[in-house]
C-alpha cells in the first residue's frame, strides 16, 4: 500500500483558489479560464491568436495600469504570446504611459459605468 500526502487534499480545493469573486466574474465574462498562483497572469482566453495563448491580467485595486502591463509582460508564459489582455479596473496611471502593441486594454464594466456617470454629472441637467 502506497500512502502519499497532498496539500490540496489536506487543505481542500478552496485553499488553492486565490481569485476573488469579482476577478472570477471578469474572467468568465470574457470567456477566459482562471489561472491560480501566478503573479503576472490571472487567466487565459479560451481562444488563441496566431496559434498562441492569450494571457489576461486584471489590474489590481491599488495598481497603476502601467504596473499591470509590466506584470503581465514579466510573466514567462506571457512572453511567448503575440497578444495580451489587461482589464483596466481603475484610472491610476503613471506620469509616462507605457505603449505596447501586443497589449489590448479593455475597461471593466464597473469602470465604464463609473466614468459615464461622472461625465453625466458634469453636464448640467436641463429641465
Amino acid at each position: 500500500m502506497i500512502i502519499t500526502n497532498s496539500e490540496l487534499v489536506e487543505k481542500g480545493k478552496a485553499s488553492y483558489i486565490e481569485k476573488s469573486e469579482d476577478e472570477l466574474f471578469l474572467l468568465k465574462s470574457i470567456n477566459a479560464i482562471p489561472v491560480q498562483r501566478n503573479n503576472g497572469i490571472d487567466g487565459f482566453l479560451k481562444r488563441q491568436f496566431n496559434n498562441k495563448p492569450i494571457p489576461v491580467r486584471i489590474q489590481k485595486k491599488d495598481e497603476t495600469l502601467e504596473d499591470a502591463i509590466i506584470s503581465i509582460n514579466n510573466s514567462e508564459q506571457a512572453k511567448k504570446s503575440d497578444l495580451k489582455i489587461v482589464i483596466q479596473t481603475n484610472n491610476y496611471r503613471q506620469l509616462f504611459p507605457l505603449e505596447d502593441k501586443k497589449i489590448l486594454i479593455i475597461k471593466s464594466y464597473e469602470l465604464l459605468i463609473h466614468e459615464e456617470l461622472n461625465n453625466r454629472n458634469m453636464i448640467p441637467y436641463n429641465k
